[in-house]
């Protein structure tokens, strides 16, 4: 059974994730457990990825670092929803730690890459886009 926990994640972000993952063609197939982690095994021999799925408004260092704690094996981190973002010095950690720090339209990206965790959604002009928000 899912242990549940006090992230406060709603089902309507849940259930558009499950539905992006059902559907998004490099996905072959993912688990969900502990409500919040996704086990993910894409095709095409591209590496799986763990997931921890948030509904934060703004994704501080301080979240990134307790995901981490919480969910061991983490190497990919989505806050719920274009409109939710992270700060500058969460994102700088992540890349730094190999591990991938996305909103759900970015996300839908970097299932893309065959290194998610260095995908960078961009432009029209081809300049790098990131959702920073202020802590």
């Amino acid at each position: 059974m899912a242990k549940f926990s006090d992230w406060n994640m709603s089902y309507s972000i849940v259930a558009y994730i499950e539905r992006l993952l059902a559907t998004h063609e490099r996905v072959q197939s993912f688990t969900r457990r502990d409500e919040l982690f996704f086990e993910i095994r894409r095709k095409d021999n591209l590496s799986r990825m763990n997931v921890v799925l948030v509904n934060l408004y703004v994704v501080g260092l301080a979240d990134v670092y307790r995901i981490q704690a919480e969910f061991p094996g983490v190497d990919c981190i989505v806050t719920g929803g274009n409109w939710n973002g992270y700060t500058k010095e969460a994102k700088d950690y992540a890349v730094a730690s190999k591990l991938g720090l996305f909103v759900t339209g970015e996300f839908a990206g970097a299932l893309w890459w065959t290194i998610p965790h260095k995908y960078v959604k961009k432009d029209d002009d081809g300049n790098p886009t990131y959702h920073y928000k202020s802590a």
